[in-house]
């Protein structure tokens, strides 16, 4: 366990994963990490992320949630242990990360039923031998399930909520729905709307953008600052040759990010500059208006 006051000890788990350290003197909060063997005999670490002394369940789910919380891995979140980041972060943004995670088990086709309110400090009965675990470790379970299903490991999860661009797979009007499309702490479900071409409704050959014919791939990223400060807002759609881009402002793109605003309250990014304006083939793409991106 390293926390803001140093390292603590070092723990043993037990059969059933429980272990014990003592914290009395520790200053919150603190990452949790375990080393251990999987079934290929691969040296693997997870991690936690723990305000206060009490539970603090180190799984498969915390370590996404840490990841999420901190925009990083969490080896990176653990390794380069970052004090000033750490106390920053509130309770507010612990539960938003919960939220963040719960969507993102839900797109792989993770049960959430039984999905605990607090994966972090609700005590977990783990499977040991014969002895069945609880419903919350069941979760666990599922997760090993359709990740393995879909060819990933936990690794790939954690690239998936720790900031990477993710796309979505239909169009659908003029709404375009991601996920965990910041690179930051703030991960989440976004919709995007308030696309539009200009001078015309959407039809099936535009770009995907019909309910029932899709074109094509598109792909949002927002990323925000701890401090939430914009650093680049952009959408793509992706044609299976290349990237074109909608448009966007930061990052690479020389549009600065005038007009482009973060709300921490509403956990929201807004632009409502003037017009981005795509013209590719016989296509124009012009965005009006105001696109709100909220969590």
């Amino acid at each position: 366990m390293k926390c803001v006051s140093g390292t603590t000890g070092i723990a043993t788990t037990g059969a059933d994963g429980s272990y014990v350290l003592n914290v009395n003197d520790s200053t919150f909060p603190c990452i949790g990490r375990v080393d251990y063997t999987d079934s290929a005999n691969t040296r693997q670490k997870l991690h936690t992320f723990v305000t206060a002394p009490g539970i603090a369940n180190i799984t498969p789910i915390t370590e996404l949630l840490l990841a999420s919380l901190t925009g990083s891995t969490s080896v990176d979140a653990f390794d380069k242990f970052d004090t000033a980041k750490l106390k920053a972060l509130n309770a507010a943004q612990v539960s938003a990360a919960i939220t963040a995670i719960k969507a993102y088990l839900v797109t792989l086709g993770v049960s959430v039923v039984d999905f605990p309110a607090d994966p972090i400090g609700t005590k977990l009965v783990a499977k040991v031998g014969s002895s069945a675990g609880d419903k919350a470790d069941g979760v666990l379970d599922d997760l090993a399930a359709k990740l393995k299903g879909m060819g990933k490991n936990l690794g790939d999860a954690v690239g998936d909520v720790d900031g990477a661009k993710t796309t979505t797979t239909n169009g659908g009007a003029n709404v375009l729905t991601v996920s965990a499309a910041s690179k930051s702490s703030r991960n989440g479900a976004y919709t995007v709307s308030g696309a539009r071409f200009a001078g015309s409704a959407p039809n099936p050959t535009d770009f995907g953008f019909n309910g029932n014919t899709l074109n094509g791939l598109f792909e949002a990223e927002v990323a925000v600052t701890a401090g939430g400060v914009i650093r680049y807002a952009m959408i793509w759609y992706f044609d299976g040759n290349n990237v074109i881009s909608f448009f966007g402002c930061g990052g690479t793109n020389p549009t600065p990010c005038t007009g482009v605003s973060f709300d921490s309250t509403g956990q929201k990014v807004t632009i409502s500059d003037a017009h981005w304006t795509l013209t590719g083939g016989s296509e124009t793409l012009t965005v009006n208006g105001t696109i709100v991106i909220p969590k």
